[in-house]
């Protein structure tokens, strides 16, 4: 994730963020204030999230190998697929202040996160 779009048709592109891991998978919050992201280390994955401008980057899970943030329609919080070291993988919410982390619980593994407004 190294291009902003400031413009609805895909103009004004420069690039917000400055980490020394790899971004990916970018998802823009429903209000435009956010954008969630995948931070790939060498020996992590996160979930994180930065304004458009550059500003306010923050890491909101602890990894090892977490991916594919999707947003609530509030924009208040996100829900991505945590795996394991052991290869199980599960869903997780957390607010976007990064509190309230929680298993989301389901009747086997998940992965590919969406959210249905049930549980905005």
């Amino acid at each position: 994730m190294h291009a902003g779009i400031t413009g609805a048709d895909g103009s004004g592109q420069r690039r917000v963020s400055f980490g020394n891991a790899a971004y990916a998978a970018p998802d823009w919050s429903p209000d435009g204030q956010w954008i969630a992201f995948t931070q790939r280390g060498p020996a992590s994955r996160r979930i994180g999230v930065i304004k458009p401008d550059g500003t306010g980057e923050a890491v909101l899970s602890a990894g090892p190998a977490d991916d594919g943030a999707t947003w609530a329609a509030s924009s208040r919080a996100l829900l991505f697929q945590h795996n394991e070291p052991s290869g199980r993988s599960s869903l997780y919410r957390v607010a976007l202040d990064g509190s309230q982390p929680r298993q989301v619980a389901i009747p086997q593994g998940g992965s590919d996160p969406d959210w249905s407004g049930a549980m905005d």
